[in-house]
């Protein structure tokens, strides 16, 4: 009996392009300069390998790790705010040109995570008699049903 490993099996990507695109920032810190490290590396390639051969476990890993990275920020950003409320130093908001870097890369963060979440691979789908089967996944939402429903015999 043959085992599938559905987490390792490689899936349709909806957004592939969008992999690449997070890549970017971690490859450009792994370069070469004063700030960077080697560590950086390691998610930039997990993203091109997921353009590549898209997975489920690919995914998982990548949307877990932008997940994590907003909700840690998120919580900065939340403490800063009541920080200031109270009327104690702000550790993020010191002054105008920093405030609005965070916001803009702290919106990109959210806006980059809700698209992984969005880019969930797919199962892939079948062709037989020149009709399309779409496997189902465990959840029975609208996006899992067949975009196209055929006609009823004798429907006029």
């Amino acid at each position: 009996m043959k085992t599938k490993w559905v987490l390792f099996e490689k899936r349709t990507q909806p957004l592939r392009w969008l992999f690449l695109i997070v890549a970017l920032p971690f490859l450009a810190l792994s370069l070469p300069n004063e700030y960077s490290t080697q560590i950086y590396a390691l998610p930039g390639l997990l993203c091109i390998f997921q353009f590549f051969v898209p997975t489920l476990a690919g995914w998982a890993l990548i949307f877990a790790g932008f997940a994590t990275v907003v909700a840690v920020y998120s919580y900065a950003f939340v403490a800063d705010l009541i920080q200031i409320h109270s009327g104690q130093g702000a550790s993020i908001f010191l002054d105008a040109d920093d405030s609005v870097v965070f916001v803009l890369f702290y919106l990109l963060l959210v806006v980059a995570t809700v698209f992984l979440y969005r880019a969930r691979p797919r199962v892939k789908v079948k062709q037989t008699n020149g009709e399309q089967v779409a496997q189902q996944v465990a959840e029975p939402d609208a996006s899992s049903c067949p975009r196209f429903a055929r006609p009823l015999r004798g429907a006029g």
